[in-house]
C-alpha cells in the first residue's frame, strides 16, 4: 500500500493545502482503474469531500467529462447554485514544490489585521498595492475611513500561502483589484483572474512560472478570463488569457471608466490625519498611514497658500510629521523618519510652549525620537531627549505607563553606554511602577533587565530574569506573542554565554517556532545564536546553514536590521578562522565589513575600524579574530 499512500498524500495534498480540487479529482480518477479494493474504499472516501469543496466556479455540469470520471465511483453533483465568495482570484506558485501554481481568493475584510503575519515578499506587494490605489482614489475625493482603509487583505482557500513560502510579488494586481473593489463599493466582474505584479507608479511587472500559473486557473476555472502581464501574455496561446499593462488599464477594464469614489474636493486635513494616525497606532498599517499622511501634509500646505494663514492645522501638521516618521522608522528608513521628526520637534516645541499641544503628543515624539537617535547610536543625543521627557513627566504627574516606558528607553540606553548601575536603577524603577498596575508591561521590562544583566557578564541573573518574563507573560492580554519571542531569545543568548549550547539551541528553534518565515527582524537574530549554538555542538553544516540564512539580507528593512544581518558574517568569519578555513574566513569579514559600512561608522571608533581595514588588507586572520570579536560584542542585540 506504500504507492497507494503516496497516490493519497499527493490528491490530499493538491485538494486541501493548494486548492487544486479538479487536479485532485483528475489523478482520483486517472487512479481508479487499477486500484485495488482497499485503495479505492480511500480514493472514494477523498473524492466524496472533494465533491463537498466544489463551487459554481468550477462548472460541475461539464465536470465529469473534464476529469474522466468513472460512473462507479459515484455521481458528481450538478450546479450547487449561489452565488462565489466575493474576492479576486490569482494563481500563486508554491514554493516548497516546484511548479505547483494554486488559486488563491483575495478578500478584503473591515477588520483589523488578524493571524499570521504574510511573507516579506507578500507583504511588500500588499503595501505597494494599498498605496497604488490610496494615490488613485485620492485624486477623486475618496471620504476616508480608518476602519475600510485599515482593513486586512486575507487569502480565502490557499491554506498553503500560510503554510509555506510562495510567490508573493505576484499578488500585486490582483491585491489593488480587490481594495479598489472593496474601498469604493463596486462588485469585482465574476469568471475572473488575476497575475501581475505591481511596480510604484502602477506598472504591471511580470511574475515568475507564468505558464504553471495559467495552467493552473484554466485547469481551475475552465470559464474564467486570466489576466496576466501585456509581455507575457504572448508566450500563452489561449484566447481567455488578456494582456495588461499598468494598474489604471486594469481597473478601467474591471470597473469601467468612470469608476469614482465621489466628487472631487478640498481634502479632510483634520480627518485626513485622524485617519492616518489611527492607520499607524491601532491597525499597523505603516505603508499606508505614511501615504496618507503624506497626502495630509501637501494638503496642509496647499490649503496655507489658498488661504493666506502660515499657522492653520499646526497641531495637525506635528501629528502628520510625527506618525508619518514612525511609520518609516517600521518600514526600515531611518534617514527619513529623522527628517521628519526633525521638522516636527521645533514646531511642536513652539505649541508646547503656547499651551496648543497635549503632552502626550509632545512627550510621545520626542520619545520616538530618542529611541531614533538610540538606534542609530547617538546616544548623547538620546540621553538628552529622555531625560527632559522624564523631568517633564514627572512634573505633569503623568500616567505611570507612560513614565516607566520614558524609565525603560533610558534603562536600554544606559544598557548599550554600559552605564550599568544607572540602567538597573531607571529599570528597577519602571518595574515599580508597573507590577500593580500595568501587569502587561511587565514582561517587556524583565526582558530589558535581562540584557542589562547579560551585558554585563551575569547571565544568570539574565537567566532568572527572562524565567520570570515568560512566567508573567501568561497572564498577559496584550503583545503575548512578542515577548515570548524577544524572552526566548534572551533565555538563548544567557545559556550561550553559560556554555549550554543546547539549551540555547532548544529556546531559539522554540523563539523561531513562534514567527512566521517572513518575520525577519528578529528572526535574522534568533537564528544567528541557533548558528552559534549548533557550532558549539560541532553541527557544522547546520550552523553554517543558519549564520548564512541570518545574513540574509534579501528584505532586511533599514540599517539596524541590515547590520543584524551582517553582524552574522561576522560571526561566521570567526568560526570559519577558528576552523582552519582562513581564507573563507577573511572572505566573509570582507563582506561583514562591507555589507554593515553604515551602521559600522556609527557603533565603533575610527581606529578600530581603521584597523579593521588594514586587517583585512593584509588577510591577517589573528588580528582579524581579535577585531571582529571586540566588535562584534559591542553590537547591542
Amino acid at each position: 500500500m506504500s504507492d497507494g499512500s503516496d497516490l493519497l498524500r499527493e490528491i490530499d495534498y493538491q485538494a486541501r493545502e493548494l486548492g487544486n480540487l479538479i487536479l485532485a479529482l483528475q489523478r482520483t480518477a486517472q487512479a481508479w482503474g487499477g486500484a485495488d479494493l482497499e485503495l479505492r474504499f480511500h480514493l472514494r472516501r477523498m473524492a466524496r469531500w472533494i465533491v463537498s469543496r466544489l463551487e459554481p466556479h468550477h462548472d460541475p455540469s461539464s465536470l465529469a467529462g473534464r476529469v474522466g470520471w468513472p460512473a462507479d465511483l459515484g455521481p458528481l453533483p450538478g450546479d450547487p447554485g449561489g452565488a462565489p465568495a466575493a474576492g479576486i482570484e490569482a494563481p500563486l506558485l508554491d514554493a516548497q514544490r516546484s511548479g505547483v501554481a494554486f488559486l488563491a481568493r483575495l478578500v478584503v475584510d473591515d477588520g483589523p489585521a488578524a493571524g499570521p503575519r504574510p511573507a516579506a515578499a507578500l507583504e511588500e506587494a500588499l503595501d505597494r498595492a494599498r498605496c497604488e490605489v490610496f494615490r488613485r482614489l485620492s485624486r477623486v475625493g475618496l471620504r476616508l475611513d480608518a476602519t475600510r482603509l485599515g482593513g486586512r487583505i486575507r487569502l480565502e482557500g490557499a491554506e498553503a500561502a500560510r503554510l509555506h513560502r510562495v510567490d508573493g510579488g505576484s499578488i500585486g494586481a490582483a491585491a489593488a483589484a480587490a481594495l479598489f473593489a472593496r474601498w469604493t463599493d463596486s462588485t469585482p466582474p465574476s469568471g475572473l483572474v488575476i497575475t501581475g505584479g505591481l511596480a510604484t507608479g502602477g506598472a504591471i511587472t511580470d511574475v515568475a512560472g507564468i505558464e504553471e500559473k495559467t495552467a493552473a486557473a484554466l485547469r481551475e476555472r475552465p470559464l474564467a478570463r486570466v489576466l496576466v502581464p501585456a509581455r507575457q501574455a504572448a508566450s500563452v496561446a489561449d484566447p481567455r488569457v488578456q494582456g495588461i499593462e499598468s494598474l489604471d488599464g486594469l481597473l478601467r477594464e474591471l470597473f469601467g471608466p468612470d469608476a469614482r469614489a465621489g466628487a472631487a474636493g478640498p481634502l479632510d486635513v483634520e480627518g485626513t490625519v485622524r485617519v492616518g494616525v489611527e492607520l499607524y497606532e491601532k491597525r499597523g498599517s505603516f505603508a499606508l498611514a505614511h501615504e496618507v499622511l503624506g497626502l495630509a501634509l501637501e494638503a496642509i500646505e496647499q490649503e496655507r497658500g489658498r488661504r493666506g494663514e502660515p499657522t492653520l492645522h499646526r497641531t495637525e501638521e506635528v501629528l502628520a510629521l510625527w506618525r508619518g516618521g514612525s511609520s518609516l522608522i517600521h518600514l526600515g528608513d531611518l534617514e527619513g523618519a529623522l527628517a521628519r521628526f526633525d521638522r516636527a520637534l521645533p514646531l511642536a516645541e513652539r505649541l508646547w510652549e503656547r499651551g496648543e499641544i497635549d503632552p502626550r503628543t509632545f512627550l510621545g515624539l520626542r520619545g520616538n525620537l530618542a529611541v531614533l537617535h538610540r538606534d542609530r547610536f547617538e546616544h548623547a543625543a538620546a540621553e538628552a531627549l529622555l531625560l527632559e521627557n522624564l523631568s517633564q513627566q514627572r512634573a505633569l504627574r503623568q500616567d505611570r505607563r507612560e513614565l516607566a516606558k520614558t524609565l525603560g528607553n533610558l534603562g536600554e540606553l544606559y544598557t548599550f553606554m554600559e552605564r550599568f548601575e544607572e540602567a538597573e536603577a531607571r529599570l528597577e524603577e519602571a518595574l515599580d511602577a508597573l507590577r500593580a498596575v500595568y501587569p502587561d508591561e511587565v514582561p517587556r521590562e524583565l526582558c530589558y533587565l535581562g540584557n542589562l544583566h547579560l551585558r554585563r557578564a551575569d547571565p544568570l541573573r539574565a537567566l532568572a530574569c527572562y524565567e520570570e518574563g515568560l512566567e508573567r507573560n501568561r497572564q498577559v492580554t496584550h503583545g503575548r506573542l512578542a515577548n515570548e519571542v524577544f524572552l526566548r531569545y534572551g533565555l538563548t543568548r544567557a545559556h550561550q554565554r553559560l556554555n549550554e549550547a543546547a539549551r540555547a539551541e532548544r529556546q531559539a528553534s522554540q523563539a523561531l517556532a513562534l514567527l512566521e518565515s517572513g518575520e525577519l527582524y528578529p528572526r535574522q537574530l534568533i537564528l544567528k545564536e541557533r548558528g552559534l549554538a549548533r557550532l558549539a555542538r560541532g553541527r557544522w553544516d547546520e550552523g553554517v546553514r543558519d549564520l548564512e540564512a541570518a545574513a540574509d539580507r534579501t528584505h532586511a528593512r533599514g540599517e539596524l536590521a541590515a547590520l543584524a544581518a551582517a553582524t552574522a558574517l561576522g560571526e561566521l568569519a570567526l568560526a570559519q578562522i577558528a576552523r582552519g578555513q582562513a581564507d573563507g574566513g577573511v572572505d566573509r569579514a570582507r563582506r561583514f565589513r562591507a555589507e554593515g559600512r553604515r551602521g559600522l561608522s556609527r557603533m565603533c571608533p575610527p581606529p578600530e575600524l581603521e584597523a579593521l581595514d588594514r586587517a583585512l588588507d593584509g588577510a591577517d586572520a589573528g588580528a582579524l579574530t581579535t577585531l571582529l570579536r571586540a566588535i562584534l560584542d559591542r553590537f547591542p542585540y
